[in-house]
């Protein structure tokens, strides 16, 4: 993950309007309304606003394979009443998050894979959706929050190359 100075270099460099999305995405998630957060996603995937993969069938379960094969490896595999499939990207933020905290072990170089293989690949378009959705002020500003993020972890993993 990019050091804290490079994030903060970032952060020093967001417009005014990327500033204020940030902030506003804090002030939501602090104290927002989660259920109707919820039932905005619900009203946004169901529009197929939120459309963050461009693919086939096949070509999707041969990618969630690949992400499955990749967690096998470092001792993570599904359970059962999970709700959410291998490839969501809350899962996948938590397991890098794990993986930098050092919650989860695993080889060296296991962060960037994931991160390589399968958040890079499609996650700045989920963001974009989300970015760009009509009438959805809350995910607009994680969409904000989500590709500045993936921008900065970007330049973070381009630069221990």
């Amino acid at each position: 993950m990019a050091s804290k100075s490079t994030r903060q270099n970032e952060q020093d460099n967001l417009s005014a309007t990327e500033q204020a999305r940030l902030e506003m995405v804090i002030h939501m998630v602090q104290n927002g309304d989660k259920d109707g957060a919820a039932a905005l996603y619900n009203t946004l995937s169901a529009a197929g606003q939120i459309e963050y993969w461009c693919g086939t069938a096949l070509h999707l379960e041969r990618e969630l394979a690949r992400l499955r094969e990749t967690l096998k490896r470092i001792g993570l595999e599904t359970t059962e009443g999970q709700s959410e499939p291998e490839d969501h990207a809350a899962v996948l933020f938590e397991v890098m998050a794990g993986l930098t905290s050092g919650q989860i072990i695993a080889p060296g170089g296991t962060d960037r894979i994931i991160f390589e293989q399968h958040l890079k690949p499609w996650i700045g378009r989920f963001f974009s959706d989300l970015e760009h959705a009509d009438a959805a002020t809350f995910y607009n500003y994680v969409g904000t929050l989500g590709r500045i993020f993936m921008e900065i972890e970007t330049d973070g993993f381009s630069l221990s190359a």
